[in-house]
């Protein structure tokens, strides 16, 4: 008798190929939504030092108007870029101020705001198609 082979067949390693290719097929849009979610923290952590930079500002100034804007409009963090629009002061307050942090890349679309009153506010969450006017959202369940 002649002695077996020892190796792979052609048709084990394509069915090991298939395998792997649909594994990683079901992985990836996990795998980028990981990397969405990581980048969500790092826009919110700078949209909130913002608005503290605001606070500051109105302590010096006793207003929101004049230069208070004027570093917020060219900050970037991770994937955000950051713009601020000053509301002018009534008879009987203060003024206001609306922060808004908006995504580029993998959180393409995803646009976060806080105002003078701490109101955050998610306008839109991209891919994940969720918003909320009460918190910032976090996940693609919608979760804060």
């Amino acid at each position: 008798m002649k002695a077996m082979d020892k190796g792979f067949t052609l048709i084990e390693l394509i069915i090991t190929v298939v395998v792997v290719a649909i594994l990683a097929a079901l992985a990836t849009p996990s795998y980028i939504d990981y990397l969405r979610r990581g980048d969500i923290p790092a826009g919110l952590a700078e949209l909130s030092n913002q608005k503290v930079k605001m606070e500051q500002y109105f302590m010096d100034h006793r207003s929101y108007e004049g230069q208070a804007c004027t570093n917020i409009n060219s900050v970037t963090a991770g994937k955000f870029t950051f713009s601020c629009v000053v509301t002018p002061p009534a008879s009987f307050d203060s003024g206001a101020f609306k922060l808004t942090a908006t995504g580029s890349g993998r959180v393409d679309g995803f646009v976060y705001t806080i105002d003078n009153k701490n109101v955050k506010v998610t306008v839109s969450t991209g891919v994940w198609n969720k918003s909320s006017v009460n918190c910032w959202i976090l996940k693609k369940d919608g979760s804060c």
